[in-house]
């Protein structure tokens, strides 16, 4: 009997040290939740660059140009004045913002694969001809509806590796009463969004 309550002892303490491991990772204190909220905010603040870039009004360009076809392709020089140069200076820049996941799965496509014939987008954003970034005119430029109110985000769940982050928003510069919540994935290189954040 004096083996069995040993053996329960040794048992529970060891529970016991493992609960105390485990339940610091998975519960982040305040200290955690603002940084994440600091980088949370500087994050967001680069991911509307780049969804301007992907979906938006896209890199810069040198001059006029006219009798742009609807559909289809109609690809120009970026600007020299262009932050980004080549696909994989553009490519790394989305990647500090966003998943491998993510981006694999959604945003690849649209900036340099393209759909296919069938498609409504067969064509790529972006590509690159004779080492220089061109861009397709032919894509029509989306506009963004919803603006969130990044000063009252609020960290809702937190553990090492993930975290939901909500804000309120406004949709055509109107509140609304409800929150978004956005996903973000602990990478080797900081926090990054595993959602669209447009």
């Amino acid at each position: 009997m004096k083996q069995i309550g040993k053996k329960i002892r040794i048992f529970a303490v060891a529970f016991l040290a493992a609960v105390l491991i485990i339940v610091p990772s998975g519960c982040a204190g305040e200290e955690e939740k603002n940084a994440l909220l600091a980088e949370f905010t500087a994050l967001y603040e680069k991911s509307v660059e780049i969804n301007e870039i992907i979906f938006g009004k896209g890199l810069p360009v040198d001059g006029e140009y006219t009798d742009i076809p609807e559909s289809g392709s109609y690809y120009v020089p970026v600007s020299d004045d262009s932050p980004y140069k080549t696909v994989e200076e553009l490519e790394n820049a989305v990647l500090s913002v966003y998943t491998e996941d993510y981006y694999n799965s959604v945003l690849e496509t649209t900036l340099f694969v393209g759909y296919g014939e069938n498609k409504d987008s067969p064509y790529p954003r972006y590509k690159e001809e004779d080492g220089k970034l061109m861009i397709n005119l032919c894509q029509e430029a989306r506009t963004f509806a919803v603006k969130r109110l990044i000063s009252e985000a609020k960290v809702e769940k937190m553990t090492m590796g993930a975290a939901e982050v909500s804000t309120p928003y406004e949709l055509n510069g109107v509140r609304q009463d409800n929150l978004k919540s956005l996903t973000l994935y602990k990478t080797e290189n900081g926090w990054r969004f595993d959602d669209p954040t447009y």
